[in-house]
């Protein structure tokens, strides 16, 4: 399934905008039903980048480095596996610190991209419905199936305290990290660089670009942390990875919440399934599927309440590299 131990982190909230005064646009595509938004649209631009591709490059740069150098260089440095998990969550704050100053000289805040303390709420609401339905399916499964219900940790982890770990690890650094890295920055910054800030084609083209870089990105992840040496197996490896940053780069630009997709995609990479000998598929699809449905009620409430969030993307300047 979806769920594997590996892959980032902080949560760094808004600063004032910095924002062109010609980059107004339309709102009205925004707007999901004829009653009135709760915010002028006077207010409302673009999502306008300052530079060009100077800043994307420079990010792929470092965090690449980073990537190699924190796993080569520093985790042999640690035998107990809760420090090793404090360095994980270390490592993956830089990371998002990165992607925060490049954010930053690209004239944008964190609020810009859909992290800000109006996402917390709704975005953790909509996975921990996610958590509920696979627990109570699991737990009807497991009556169903043995007569009983055992309520308990995942057979893969020894003890809860690193079950624990493990959860805090992934949900509050790596899942942030990563989805503040490569959705709300990355991913937005080549759909202004294609200009697909209002084009579907062109967009999901700097969608799947994205995810592309993504996925290459953790190569090193699975070679020196994940332990794979087949190329058959670093190639099915990286097969996931793909698919799970395709589904969350798209539900990124659906709710444009960094908080949802980031604890979401925690969640996968965590077990968060507490029913003793309960079946993994059948809990993970329903609660999927009711989650794609109340994501779509969320789009709507947003998009009415919040239409600054669903911004077009732009580049700001014709600069070809920083200025």
């Amino acid at each position: 399934m979806l769920y594997s131990i590996g892959d980032n982190l902080t949560a760094i909230f808004s600063f004032p905008e910095n924002q062109r005064e010609d980059d107004r646009i339309d709102t009205s595509i925004f707007t999901m039903s004829p009653h009135s938004t709760s915010q002028s649209t006077e207010n409302i631009r673009s999502i306008a980048f300052e530079k060009g591709l100077g800043p994307p490059i420079l990010f792929l740069f470092i965090s690449s480095l980073w990537v190699v150098f924190v796993p080569l260089a520093i985790y042999p440095l640690f035998d107990n596996r809760f420090v090793l998990l404090a360095v994980m969550a270390g490592a993956f704050a830089v990371t998002a610190a990165i992607a925060w100053l490049v954010l930053r000289w690209e004239g944008l805040s964190a609020a810009d991209v859909g992290l800000s303390r109006e996402h917390v709420l709704p975005g953790i609401g909509l996975v921990l419905l996610f958590w509920v339905i696979i627990n109570v399916v699991g737990a009807l499964s497991a009556f169903v199936s043995t007569g009983d219900v055992r309520f308990g940790i995942p057979e893969q982890w020894d003890s809860f305290a690193f079950f624990l770990g493990i959860g805090i690890a992934q949900l509050v650094f790596v899942g942030l990290a990563e989805e503040f890295a490569f959705r709300a920055y990355l991913q937005n910054k080549l759909i202004a660089l294609l200009n697909g800030g209002r084009d579907r084609v062109r967009k999901g083209a700097a969608i799947l670009l994205g995810v592309l870089l993504f996925t290459v990105w953790h190569v090193p992840q699975r070679v020196f942390i994940g332990g794979f040496t087949s190329p058959t197996a670093i190639v099915q490896s990286l097969i996931v990875v793909m698919v799970l940053g395709l589904a969350l780069g798209l539900l990124y630009e659906y709710t444009r919440n960094v908080v949802f997709v980031a604890v979401l995609h925690g969640t996968f990479n965590w077990q968060p399934q507490a029913i003793v000998g309960a079946p993994t598929d059948l809990p993970f699809f329903a609660g999927l599927a009711v989650l794609l449905v109340v994501v779509w009620y969320y789009r709507r409430w947003a998009g009415e309440t919040r239409p600054a969030d669903f911004q077009p993307q732009i580049q700001a300047t014709t600069a070809r590299w920083t200025r």
